[in-house]
């Protein structure tokens, strides 16, 4: 999953995802039947971030700061086994876990980068979206429309258009893809079974899966938006954190204080304080909440892994690195 802004500028869309019945660290409470559709999905390690869940992502869009890295990379789209990155010349690069091509990112110049469960969506520089990796729900086949920011689920996949609407696609067994109608969104993240939008007013609005909360927002208006796996996390005006929805390892009890941004995960949370170092929150099975001292400008939440993108234009991810998904390569 990842972290949205009512006021996105830069390309950042993570969502995280879920670990139920899959090869990784499992969970002392087994997610499986809550709002997972698809169990033939989980037959070798579960990619389910944001994804967003995500996801991901995932997360997983932008923040409110209009400053761009100098180093190699943009930006940065964590799933559960597989994490891909935005490079300086627009291209994509990816690693971790393949078995659904999750690493087979096409090639072009890209502005947005999401990564979900077991796949990957990103925006090109005229709007088209190309997606790649596991597609048995049809949440890798995007609608031919232009979209300006990207969410990503486990089985389902959410666009943010230039007109402020937002359309998803892939599974709808929960009800995650049926946005709401004639309503306008800033921004919009993904999670298991769930979706949520900030709209243009900065109200939250939820929709599908509701049996954690996930789908039941706080009243009052918000400036970010970050959806997990069954959880989600917003920033008010503040730059307090409230999150709402599953809580069992405390991804839903922020720490008090200011953040400037923030990402929802599998079970845990992270944000960037006002002096752009991380803090994170939640389940710390795999290191994923050990944040390293950085200075960061987005984060971006995998299952059991995070990256966040540091201000001088490198990556880092830390946590769960089975797969390689926390080993970014050196270009």
């Amino acid at each position: 999953m990842a972290v949205h802004s009512r006021f996105p500028t830069s390309a950042l869309v993570a969502l995280v995802f879920s670990l139920a019945a899959c090869g990784c660290p499992q969970d002392d409470d087994d997610n499986s039947a809550d709002d997972d559709t698809s169990a033939d999905d989980d037959t070798s390690g579960d990619d389910d971030t944001s994804g967003d869940d995500d996801t991901s992502e995932d997360d997983d869009s932008a923040d409110d700061d209009d400053t761009t890295p100098a180093g190699p990379w943009l930006d940065v789209a964590a799933g559960v086994l597989h994490t891909c990155g935005l490079q300086a010349d627009g291209g994509i690069l990816c690693w971790g876990g393949d078995l659904y091509g999750q690493l087979e990112s096409p090639t072009g110049a890209f502005s947005r980068i999401a990564s979900g469960h077991f796949h990957s969506c990103a925006l090109d520089v005229s709007g088209g979206t190309s997606c790649w990796g596991l597609d048995d729900n049809g949440q890798a086949q995007p609608p031919g429309q232009p979209f300006v920011d990207l969410a990503l689920g486990r089985d389902h996949s959410c666009g943010l258009g230039a007109d402020d609407v937002v359309t998803c696609w892939g599974s709808n067994a929960l009800g995650q893809t049926n946005a709401p109608p004639q309503v306008t969104f800033a921004a919009v993240g993904a999670g298991e079974g769930h979706s949520c939008g900030l709209r243009t007013g900065g109200e939250l609005a939820c929709w599908g899966s509701d049996v954690h909360d996930q789908a039941s927002p706080p009243p009052g208006t918000f400036e970010t938006l970050s959806s997990g796996t069954f959880n989600n996390c917003a920033l008010d005006a503040s730059g307090a954190a409230q999150c709402w929805g599953r809580d069992e390892a405390g991804q839903s009890t922020p720490p008090a204080g200011v953040f400037a941004d923030l990402a929802a995960g599998g079970a845990h949370a992270c944000g960037i304080r006002q002096d752009r170092s991380a803090e994170c929150w939640g389940e710390n099975q795999t290191g994923e909440a050990t944040p390293p001292q950085d200075t960061f400008e987005r984060l971006s939440l995998g299952g059991h892994h995070s990256c966040g993108l540091t201000l001088d234009g490198g990556i880092l991810c830390w946590g769960w690195d089975a797969s390689g998904q926390s080993t970014v390569p050196q270009i």
